[in-house]
């Protein structure tokens, strides 16, 4: 899940068929508190977030990093990233592009559009 106001950070995330089975054993080997969405983030500071993205289909490699950008600053790392011959997923675009290198490893870059609140 990318989220609003988390520019230029780095969250790893879990894809899941079922978030709330796994979520508690993440929470308590990282020492990590439990956020008001269900994502987990390390107390003091110091580690990435964590984040559990709900999919009937999880990929093989479940485990991602999610790059958030402003929306300003994302256009050159896309372009960039599509350069270096990466897979770019634009289905979810702009508020994520899938990124999948030629081993099958993925990454999300984020944006805040498309993050907030339904209208």
């Amino acid at each position: 899940m990318c989220i609003r106001d988390r520019y230029r950070t780095v969250e790893i995330g879990i894809d899941t068929t079922d978030a709330a089975e796994i979520s508690e054993v993440w929470r308590v080997a990282l020492g990590y508190r439990k956020g008001r969405d269900g994502d987990l983030a390390d107390p003091h500071g110091r580690g990435p977030g964590l984040s559990f993205q709900e999919t009937g289909t999880p990929n093989d490699n479940r485990l991602h990093v999610d790059i958030h950008r402003s929306k300003a600053e994302s256009a050159p790392a896309l372009e960039k990233t599509a350069a270096t011959g990466a897979l770019m997923d634009r289905d979810h675009a702009p508020g994520r592009v899938v990124v999948t290198d030629a081993q099958g490893n993925r990454l999300c870059l984020c944006t805040e559009e498309g993050t907030g609140p339904a209208t």
